[in-house]
């Protein structure tokens, strides 16, 4: 294998790992956004998963 082959490839999975990081963050975020729009408080979605309460304002504050 070449190196500017074995190259691309390595460029091409960072890529990919990155789109992969990217989609989870987003799904994420929609899901708090979701929980906050049912009535769900901050802390209340904090307690029930691993977020934590500053990430979760965060968001509220981006989005809503």
């Amino acid at each position: 294998m070449s190196l500017i082959h074995e190259y691309g490839e390595n460029k091409y999975k960072e890529g990919k790992d990155e789109g992969i990081e990217q989609g989870i963050e987003q799904g994420t975020e929609q899901i708090i956004l979701d929980l906050l729009k049912s009535g769900e408080k901050p802390e209340e979605i904090a307690q029930k998963t691993s977020i934590s309460l500053e990430k979760i304002i965060e968001i509220k504050e981006k989005y809503l």
